[in-house]
């Protein structure tokens, strides 16, 4: 029984190493979020894991517009200051001017008006925009985002949650979930 046992420990062992390198070839175009204490995912909005620090991780490279302090209260991100605009309920955001993506492309109000829209058609897990009408860019830097209602949560549920997307990277991404 003990030479049958070895000979299948072996035999998973071999088969195991004739196949890694077809394994190996198939991942190695994959990006993944990782570190030692595990991996969280692809370092993309639609595919970091929500679990542990995935969603953490991946705003490394996708800042939102504002960010919490150590008291929860918001503070500026990539929006320098905003403005909510009671009679009209929209939000004005003045953008920081030299914010750049990592490829050096500057981050402008057109990447914040397209980033609503596109979640808007490919709706992203952690951000309901159904209180958003819509998002215009005012000029390179100034972001007006118009509401279709009043809803309270905006900055925490939106503002802070909302991945700000490269428009020149994702105009083409048709299906974000296969998009890494």
């Amino acid at each position: 029984m003990t030479n049958i046992k070895n000979i299948l420990i072996v035999s998973f062992v071999i088969f195991s190493c004739m196949f890694t390198p077809v394994i190996g070839a198939a991942a190695e175009n994959e990006i993944h979020i990782a570190d030692k204490s595990g991996d969280w995912g692809h370092p993309s909005p639609y595919l970091a894991y929500g679990r542990g620090p995935g969603y953490l991780r991946m705003h490394f490279i996708f800042d939102t517009l504002v960010w919490k302090d150590e008291n929860s209260d918001d503070v500026p991100l990539l929006a320098e200051n905003w403005e909510y605009i009671t009679e009209e309920e929209d939000y004005v955001f003045n953008l920081v001017k030299n914010a750049k993506w990592h490829d050096g492309e500057p981050v402008t109000a057109n990447d914040v008006a397209f980033t609503i829209e596109y979640m808007k058609e490919h709706p992203y897990g952690w951000v309901v925009l159904d209180s958003v009408d819509r998002g215009e860019a005012v000029d390179d830097h100034t972001v007006k985002i118009y509401m279709s209602g009043p809803y309270a949560p905006f900055m925490e549920d939106i503002g802070g949650t909302m991945p700000i997307l490269p428009e020149h990277i994702w105009k083409n991404v048709e299906n974000p979930m296969d998009y890494m």
